[in-house]
C-alpha cells in the first residue's frame, strides 16, 4: 500500500485538495482519497511530493503510422515506453491492420485499437468491413483487447461502408473518428454521421447514443467555441486536439491557456483524463482519482506559484 501526498490533488470529479492524500493499494488501484483540511500531519509511510497531482493522461486517438503497413515489434514496444514517460495510462490507436493484440495485453498501458477501413478498387466494401469485424473477434476473443471501426478518409462517409461501420456501431461499444480536412469540415461530417444514423433502422439513435463516442480530432490549438462542447444532439461527441508526433500533453496545455479565454488547469485536464477515458468507455478505470479506479497519478511541478498555471519551468514526473 502506498500513501501518496502532494501540494494539491486535482482530483477531476471534485475540488482540488490541498495537502491531500490518495491511499493506493498494490495494483494502483485507488482505496481512499483523504481531504486534510489542507493540514497534513505525520504519518508513517507517507510519501509527500511538492506539485499538483493528477490522473493519468488519456488519448482517444493517435495515428501510430501514416502507411497501411504493420509496424515492427520494436517500434511499438518504443511507442509503448513512450506512453509511460508521457503518463498515458490509455490510448486509442488508429491503424490500418489488427496487430499486437498480445503485446497491448501485456502493457500497463490499456490500447483501443481504432481500425481505419479502406477499401481499394478491387475489394468490395463489405467484404472490407467484414475482415475489420474479423479483427475484433481475434482482439476480444483471444487477448481481451477492445476495438473499433472507422474510415480511413472522410469521403467514405459518402459511402455504404460507412452504413456498416454505423449499423455495427449500434450494437458495440465503437469509437467513429470525424477527422477534418479543408475539403470536407468536421460540421459537414458531423451532420452526415445524423443523417446515415437517421437512415437506420431499429431506432438507431437509440443504441448509437448508447454504444458509440464519436472523436472529433482537432489540428487547431484549443476547442472551437463556436461549435460547443457536445454538438451532436443524438450522439456523445467529444474534442480532441491533435496531439503532435510526441504526445507531449503538457505542451498542448500550455498552448490552450494562452488563448484568449486563458482556461486553468483545472479547466483543461478533463479534456486530457474524464472526457477522453468516457470517449474510449473507460472511465470505470481512468480518467479521475476516485476509489475504486486505477487512474494512475501524475505529478506537475514546476508550476506558476499560487496559481495552477503551467510554465515552461513545468515538468511531469509518472508516480503510479
Amino acid at each position: 500500500m502506498r500513501k501518496i501526498a502532494a501540494s494539491h490533488i486535482l482530483p477531476v470529479t471534485s475540488p482540488p485538495l490541498r495537502n491531500g492524500v490518495v491511499v493506493l493499494d498494490e495494483r494502483g488501484r485507488v482505496l481512499e482519497v483523504i481531504d486534510t483540511g489542507g493540514r497534513l500531519g505525520e504519518s508513517s509511510q507517507l510519501e509527500f511530493y511538492n506539485g499538483i497531482v493528477t490522473p493519468g493522461f488519456v488519448v482517444p486517438c493517435y495515428r501510430i503510422n501514416e502507411g497501411k503497413d504493420i509496424w515492427p515489434e520494436r517500434a511499438f514496444r518504443d511507442f509503448d515506453q513512450l506512453l509511460r514517460r508521457k503518463g498515458i495510462k490509455a490510448v486509442g490507436v488508429i491503424e490500418g491492420h489488427g496487430s499486437h493484440f498480445g503485446l497491448k495485453k501485456e502493457s500497463p498501458v490499456t490500447y483501443h485499437t481504432i481500425l481505419e477501413l479502406c477499401p481499394g478498387t478491387d475489394k468490395e466494401e463489405f467484404e472490407v468491413f467484414r475482415r475489420g469485424v474479423d479483427w475484433i473477434t481475434e482482439a476480444w476473443n483471444e487477448h481481451g483487447q477492445a476495438c473499433s471501426l472507422s474510415c480511413c478518409t472522410p469521403s467514405l462517409m459518402e459511402t455504404e461502408i460507412a452504413t456498416f461501420i454505423l449499423q455495427y456501431a449500434a450494437s458495440h461499444h465503437q469509437v467513429i473518428l470525424l477527422e477534418g480536412d479543408h475539403r470536407w469540415p468536421l460540421p459537414g461530417q458531423l451532420a452526415r454521421l445524423k443523417q446515415l444514423a437517421e437512415q437506420q433502422s431499429e431506432d438507431p439513435s437509440a443504441g448509437l447514443l448508447r454504444n458509440a463516442h464519436v472523436v472529433m480530432i482537432h489540428d487547431r490549438a484549443g476547442p472551437d467555441e463556436n461549435e460547443g462542447a457536445h454538438p451532436a444532439e443524438m450522439l456523445t461527441t467529444f474534442h480532441f486536439p491533435g496531439t503532435g508526433r510526441d504526445l507531449d500533453i503538457l505542451s498542448i496545455m500550455m498552448t490552450w491557456q494562452d488563448l484568449p479565454a486563458r482556461p486553468s488547469l483545472q479547466d483543461m485536464l478533463p479534456a486530457f483524463t474524464l472526457d477522453a477515458a468516457r470517449a474510449l468507455f473507460e472511465d470505470h478505470s481512468f480518467g479521475s482519482i476516485e476509489p475504486g479506479k486505477t487512474p494512475g497519478l501524475n505529478l506537475l511541478s514546476g508550476t506558476e506559484p499560487g496559481t495552477f498555471r503551467l510554465t515552461a519551468e513545468s515538468t511531469l514526473r509518472v508516480l503510479a
